[in-house]
């Protein structure tokens, strides 16, 4: 069995990835401290 991803795959991988770096990752402390869902990720 092959278990690479296929090109799509891995560039959806890396999409997500940059993603998370850059929009999850900076408020994702405070939204655990505060327990509030963040306006504009919806």
């Amino acid at each position: 069995m092959d278990f690479e991803l296929t090109q799509e795959q891995e560039l959806i991988r890396k999409t997500m990835c940059e993603f998370t770096e850059h929009e999850i990752k900076p408020i994702a402390a405070e939204t655990d401290r505060t327990c509030a869902y963040p306006k504009g990720i919806e």
